[in-house]
């Protein structure tokens, strides 16, 4: 993972000086993983010295004060002796913000990137913001920024920070926010959303985010036509959800919902299709509590 972490690093800087955009650099995961690749390497190897102080001076290049300047000097000092070309290319970094912006905005099939390394998925992240913000509506901004939220969340794949699954929750809460009810989207996009929250419940235990992804797989349903190729898939879902909140609480009411929506997928479902299944062993868990 720490190859992965120094890899991004340097692909970010690259990215950087290839298109001026700061939003990238800037950005709090931006920091993150330096300093996780600095708590992993103690003391940092030359390497990680030139890749961390590399960032810290970018950062300081594209928005001076912020203590940037500082630690990247402290980093980078031991270096000069072994990267012969450090301060030609510190120069030419420093030029970026004068070069015009040269943004990469390509909308991308954002599953396909699943199991990729990290510096592929900051890369395709990269592209989408752009492409937000090249976005020539705010309908088409608003599926871009789920498709953003969907970058994100692969990205906690990789790291399990969940400091990316907030920014992941946090794209989400945006494109369904941009999406009146009854418009066409919004189910799906607040189907997503409940996925994201139930993986934070998953990896925190918060109730508030149970309650979260209750509300929002709950409206999910009610926002989708019944032809929708993702409704049957939302409604299994309101059953799960329902069921993880009586084994929270004890809510009998909850069991209840879930055993239904069970027996109303499994007289849905042919006997031999993996839905059936999939609702028969809902149906069980919730009878066993």
């Amino acid at each position: 993972m720490q190859d992965e972490r120094l890899d991004a690093v340097r692909a970010r800087v690259n990215r950087y000086g290839n298109s001026g955009d700061t939003e990238d650099l800037l950005h709090p995961a931006a920091v993150r993983d330096v300093e996780a690749l600095l708590r992993a390497h103690e003391p940092p190897p030359i390497a990680v010295r030139h890749a961390a102080g590399i960032n810290f001076y970018v950062r300081h290049v594209a928005a001076p004060g912020n203590g940037d300047l500082e630690r990247a000097e402290s980093l980078l000092r031991p270096v000069y002796d072994h990267v012969p070309d450090l301060v030609e290319r510190m120069a030419v970094l420093a030029e970026v913000p004068s070069k015009p912006l040269r943004l990469n905005p390509q909308p991308v099939a954002v599953f396909t990137f699943a199991g990729q390394p990290l510096d592929v998925l900051d890369e395709v992240i990269a592209m989408t913001r752009h492409a937000v913000r090249s976005a020539g509506d705010e309908a088409e901004a608003t599926s871009l920024r789920m498709s953003l939220a969907e970058a994100i969340e692969l990205r906690f794949a990789r790291t399990e920070d969940l400091a990316d699954l907030d920014d992941a929750i946090a794209a989400a809460q945006e494109s369904v926010a941009a999406t009146p009810p009854g418009e066409l989207g919004r189910g799906t996009r607040l189907f997503a959303l409940h996925e994201a929250y139930r993986l934070r419940y998953t990896a925190t235990n918060e109730p508030a985010d149970l309650e979260a992804a209750l509300r929002t797989v709950r409206e999910a349903v009610e926002q989708t036509s019944p032809e929708h190729m993702d409704y049957v898939e939302m409604v299994y879902y309101l059953g799960e959800t329902h069921l993880a909140r009586y084994q929270r609480t004890g809510r009998r009411e909850d069991a209840a919902v879930a055993k239904d929506v069970a027996k109303q997928l499994m007289r849905a479902a042919p006997k031999d299709h993996p839905l059936y299944a999939m609702a028969r062993d809902l149906r069980d868990r919730a009878r066993r509590r």
